[in-house]
């Protein structure tokens, strides 16, 4: 008796590609790999990998050829034109590298605080929003780029639901009046937009992070959903001291403006009746508040501090 058939459990999301029948031998996407493969490829993209887009470029002819059997003419130009000139895979790579940073950028600041940039709230994220100088939002330039010209394809998932799917980015010289050079920059940027559409509509949009003190990208190690307060910092020894740095600062001001506010008042209280010179009973008035040492020369080097609440006190305002 043979034992019963053992088959591997795949997730039910998983949409169904329309060749299911078909003996598809098994290709390895280059760049998507590790535990979370699409943000991989986005951030290895963000650093500037110039073997990525080679890779790529690669695996394009590998698809083609196996989809088509023989190159098509286009292609042969290109392996041509490849062979000739391997400085044209800089083109490709400049197309790539500038669209994934402008799309990166766009969607990471879609959640910063327009008053104080340190302020990020991963979160509120939105891909309508159209950013201070900017003329449109993230949606109309992944549009532009790519919805408008993508192939794109209806399908079922496992569980019955309808998605849809799409193609991965092809090289394309349908535009005969544009040079080579434009053409490749073209499809670095189709290729971006493609991969970073792939991002957004995963579990880890939100865990891509820009660094605010050396402006590299990183990710968090889970999705930020509360608000950041005090500024993003990369994993870096010189960058991640700078979140604690800006603590302190921030402790050490709110402490001081504390001590202000309690000089000025006292300030206002003080009558020559209180039988004390007034600055050293405003110092007085200080430490029993704050349980601190200060004398009257503290308040004699915050002085302009001092008059400057109590003249805000004066006229009524907190």
């Amino acid at each position: 008796m043979k034992p019963p058939a053992i088959r591997t459990a795949k997730p039910k999301s998983e949409l169904l590609s329309r060749l299911t029948g078909v003996p598809l031998r098994p290709i390895r996407v280059p760049g998507l790999d590790g535990p979370h493969p699409v943000l991989s490829l986005v951030l290895e993209t963000l650093k500037g990998n110039w073997s990525l887009i080679d890779e790529h470029l690669d695996f394009q002819l590998v698809l083609i050829e196996f989809g088509a059997g023989d190159l098509n003419p286009e292609t042969k130009a290109l392996e041509a034109a490849m062979s000739r000139n391997p400085n044209l895979i800089g083109c490709a790579m400049d197309g790539m590298f500038e669209t994934m940073r402008q799309l990166t950028d766009m969607w990471i600041d879609s959640g910063k605080s327009r008053a104080d940039p340190g302020v990020d709230t991963p979160a509120d994220r939105n891909v309508m929003d159209v950013l201070p100088g900017r003329a449109w939002s993230l949606f109309e330039f992944l549009d532009s780029i790519l919805f408008a010209r993508h192939a794109l394809y209806a399908s079922l998932r496992r569980d019955g639901s309808m998605g849809i799917g799409d193609t991965v980015p092809r090289y394309s010289e349908t535009h005969e009046d544009r040079s080579m050079e434009d053409r490749l920059r073209e499809y670095g940027a189709k290729f971006a937009a493609h991969w970073f559409v792939k991002l957004l509509s995963s579990m880890d949009a939100r865990r891509i992070a820009r660094c605010d003190n050396c402006g590299g990208y990183f990710a968090y190690e889970r999705a930020r959903l509360r608000i950041i307060k005090r500024g993003v910092f990369c994993p870096r020894s010189r960058c991640k001291g700078q979140g604690s740095r800006k603590r302190t600062e921030k402790s050490r001001a709110r402490r001081m403006g504390s001590k202000i506010d309690t000089a000025a008042k006292a300030w206002l209280n003080w009558t020559p009746r209180k039988r004390a010179e007034q600055r050293q009973w405003v110092a007085n008035r200080v430490n029993d508040a704050h349980d601190t040492t200060v004398g009257r020369r503290w308040v004699s080097q915050n002085l302009d501090k001092i008059m400057k609440r109590v003249e805000a006190l004066r006229n009524g305002k907190r």
